[in-house]
């Protein structure tokens, strides 16, 4: 039930290639990319980030992120200098590198183990700490990728924004995140109209997509 648990075993995915691209299930590719949206000429991931400072009120996403950041930074040893800010990768499409995220748990072995959960929690860690790990490493610039992100939370009102989204089609990826304000009563009248904007603007279906559980 811990999608963050999940994402700690993803290195293991048997048949998964060196270099991968992972995302949420909130997370829709909106218009073409190439590889070097996602990875520099080297074969490093390009990931943007943000800088944040601790807070005691913080939201849970921001909690792990502080988290995981400090662990990585104490275990390793690294020297920084930012005034007690922590990185915060931005939530997109994160690009992998199978090597570094298997690097990043082992050296995170002695403390992963108790931080794997049925249920989320504050403690637990999660995909970010790869891209946290690659830029700590010297391997992930800061300034990340130009690929453009659209960020909306999903509520009542912001369904007609999310359609014009989704027709206009600008940016090539499009994250509709639940939040608190998310009001699931009305779930299905949002989900309704979202999908008919998706199908009239991609009526092909991608051979990945699932047909009564099975893939074409």
């Amino acid at each position: 039930y811990n999608s963050t648990t999940i994402e700690m075993f993803l290195p293991d995915i048997k048949g998964l290639s060196e270099h991968f691209i992972y995302g949420n299930d909130d997370i829709f590719p909106m218009e073409s990319t190439v590889a070097e949206d996602y990875f520099t000429d080297d074969g490093n991931p390009k990931v943007s980030f943000g800088w944040a400072k601790p807070k005691p009120d913080a939201k849970q996403f921001w909690k792990v992120c502080h988290k995981m950041y400090t662990d990585l930074v104490t275990t390793m040893g690294v020297k920084i200098d930012n005034d007690n800010n922590f990185l915060v990768p931005t939530h997109s499409l994160t690009p992998i590198v199978k090597t570094q995220a298997k690097e990043a748990r082992k050296i995170l072995s002695k403390t992963l183990p108790n931080l794997i959960t049925n249920f989320r929690t504050d403690t637990n860690y999660n995909q970010y700490i790869y891209s946290e790990y690659a830029y700590l490493t010297g391997k992930t610039p800061l300034k990340g990728s130009n690929r453009t992100v659209k960020y909306v939370s999903l509520d009542k009102k912001s369904v007609n924004l999310v359609m014009k989204i989704i027709k206009e089609a600008r940016d090539q990826e499009l994250i509709l995140n639940d939040t608190e304000a998310t009001i699931f009563s009305y779930w299905h009248v949002m989900s309704h109209h979202i999908n008919k904007c998706f199908l009239n603007k991609f009526p092909t279906q991608s051979k990945y997509e699932k047909i009564n559980g099975v893939i074409k």
